[in-house]
């Protein structure tokens, strides 16, 4: 759907921004914005990116229909009952749901609660989605390295570290990279990481790069196992479990 926009009031120093977007056959829609970006690229994103919504609005307006099944003038009466809400079961969200109900009984909307158990591809699938997550989390969690002096140091796992260690160690491989450069690294003291710009050895690189990479490999290895059992109807199956084991 085409449409066309008309900035109605920019105030900056209020960070406000008021727009009337418009097209054939349709009202005009009004939208203001909060922003701090006054730039014509800023506003004009801005406005665009909302468009999708105005748009929506629209034709949910031209596919409305022109009459009501109760007219204008209509009367009814009812009844409103206080309402007490009840505490919610504990339930294993992993094979469970809660579904809320709200039946009158002796002059209260009384709220209740009923524990529905999934189904068993539900369950797989949630169980799956968490295995995956916790490989993931897992993954990031870096690995400590001790050094010939006996110190410790903390090597990033995420996958931005894991392909800067396999550029490093390709650089080493194919003789690009020399030997004693500095590397950005964190340094345990007392169990935390401080900041230190370390010459490096390729032989450390490389050994980095392996630790680095057995690490995250484990990972997988721990997902791919935890992920058969859970197939093979073992419900109870933990990553971190098998993890451990490996």
């Amino acid at each position: 759907m085409n449409y066309t926009y008309k900035i109605r009031r920019t105030e900056p120093k209020q960070g406000f921004l008021a727009v009337i977007y418009s097209t054939t056959d349709q009202p005009d829609i009004y939208k203001n914005f909060s922003t701090q970006d006054f730039s014509a690229a800023g506003i004009t994103s801005l406005i665009e990116g909302y468009a999708e919504r105005v748009v929506a609005q629209w034709e949910a307006m031209a596919a409305a229909g022109e009459t009501s099944e109760l007219a204008e003038g209509t009367e009814g009466s009812g009844v409103a009952y206080p309402k007490a809400t009840a505490t919610a079961p504990v339930y294993d969200p992993d094979t469970e749901t809660l579904e809320e109900s709200w039946a009158v009984v002796s002059g209260v909307n009384q709220q209740s609660w009923t524990v529905v158990p999934r189904s068993g591809a539900e369950v797989i699938e949630i169980k799956l989605g968490r295995i995956a997550a916790a490989r993931y989390a897992k993954e990031g969690v870096g690995v400590v390295w001790t050094d010939d002096a006996g110190d410790n140091w903390y090597l990033d796992t995420t996958a931005d570290s894991q392909a800067r260690f396999a550029a490093a160690r390709l650089a080493v491989e194919s003789g690009d990279r020399q030997s004693g450069a500095v590397w950005k690294c964190a340094k345990l003291e007392n169990g935390v990481p401080a900041l230190a710009f370390r010459p490096t050895t390729n032989a450390e690189v490389a050994v980095w790069a392996g630790l680095v990479h057995s690490h995250v490999q484990k990972c997988f290895e721990a997902e791919a196992v935890a992920t058969d059992k859970l197939l093979a109807g073992d419900l109870t199956v933990d990553f971190e479990t098998e993890f451990d084991a490996l």
